[in-house]
């Protein structure tokens, strides 16, 4: 059995956007006293022009690294738009400065219109953007979300991501979106572990709502221990949405870090 790696994600200061933008070095400081010395930020979090030099002058007096980020956009049409372009190029030459090896791509969509054109649609675009970011070094793993409005939500979505996802495009798989979407979480990774290079980690109570973690239903222990037992190299990051994590992201985060210490010790490969 081996470990998995574990980052903090920053979606939990992302709910309070205004308040934490560009604030990298107090995240860093929380999750750093939570227990983590990786996280996993979104570029909208980083600020404007973010900047790799700035980011580690702010995260690595607290030991903290970025083996990951996050960009989010519409990619509504089968190739980017030259805005989008040019945002990802950003997102990448920023991974690779600051020696973050997997970017996660997430698609903002308005909606299920269309949806098996628009499904394939945006795994060729994905496509493209995989083959950019291999000149950098970098994999891009996709991030599906459980919206109304998302393009893959349930088992018959999963179904045909499993036949469309282009074999340099990881799968990026959130727990808590699977089990919005229906599903089961062990389930769902057994399924797609071959395909999986990247995990995102938050919990959900039973009537839908994000649950701070380990407080809801999602079988994070079951997951893990699958991971551990089939030699995941990935990272998992982990992501409080909950009500806690929009009025108290600093709280939640601490929180999220004692339940791992408390219940994934066995699991972890950067304790």
């Amino acid at each position: 059995m081996s470990g998995v790696n574990i980052s903090c994600q920053t979606f939990s200061w992302q709910m309070s956007l205004e308040t934490y933008r560009g604030r990298i070095g107090h995240i860093a400081s929380v999750a750093k006293q939570a227990g983590f010395s990786d996280i996993e930020p979104e570029i909208v979090i980083l600020g404007d022009a973010p900047a790799a030099g700035r980011i580690r002058s702010e995260i690595e007096p607290h030991g903290i690294r970025i083996p990951s980020l996050v960009i989010a956009e519409e990619w509504a049409g089968s190739k980017e738009s030259d805005a989008e372009r040019q945002r990802t190029d950003v997102a990448f030459a920023l991974a690779d400065a600051l020696g973050a090896k997997q970017v996660v791509v997430v698609q903002k969509s308005d909606g299920r219109n269309d949806l098996a054109e628009r499904q394939r649609s945006l795994m060729r675009c994905f496509g493209d953007i995989a083959a950019r970011a291999a000149d950098h070094g970098i994999g891009i793993s996709f991030h599906p979300n459980s919206l109304d409005t998302s393009l893959f939500v349930d088992v018959a979505d999963y179904d045909v991501l499993e036949q469309i996802l282009p074999d340099t495009v990881g799968f990026a798989l959130d727990l808590g979106h699977v089990a919005r979407g229906g599903m089961d979480v062990v389930d769902t990774i057994k399924r797609f572990r071959d395909r999986v290079v990247h995990l995102h980690v938050k919990d959900m109570h039973e009537n839908g709502d994000w649950a701070p973690t380990g407080e809801g239903i999602v079988d994070i222990i079951g997951v893990f221990k699958v991971l551990a037992d089939t030699g995941y190299t990935g990272w998992a990051a982990f992501e409080d949405e909950s009500a806690l994590a929009e009025s108290d992201p600093d709280e939640a985060t601490l929180r999220a870090g004692r339940w791992i210490q408390q219940n994934l010790a066995a699991y972890r490969a950067n304790a």
